[in-house]
């Protein structure tokens, strides 16, 4: 499945795809704000519920900057995937 928009905006972008029975997460900030960050917590309650309507326990992610996803509850599983660290999300 090709990846999808969850939301863009001139300062970050969020993005998901269901990648071999995950729910796979991509976020890019192109312009950082406090601002931002407080749109973001929102844009992630609301992709983690969208997350658990479509039956997903959990998102992963692979990422270069791990501290940024745990600003979000992002916890590292101890797995690398092409140099990045592999993150994930409880849905609930």
């Amino acid at each position: 499945m090709p990846r999808e928009t969850f939301v863009k905006t001139e300062s970050y972008h969020v993005e998901w795809e269901i990648e071999s029975g995950l729910f796979h997460l991509h976020c890019t900030v192109d312009k950082w704000a406090p601002s931002v960050l407080k749109e973001l917590y929102y844009v992630f309650v609301n992709i983690r519920e969208f997350a658990k309507n479509l039956g997903y326990k959990e998102m992963v992610t692979c990422s270069p900057n791990p501290k940024f996803c745990r600003l979000f509850g992002g916890e590292p599983i101890g797995v690398e995937h092409n140099g990045e660290e592999v993150m994930v999300w409880e849905v609930m």
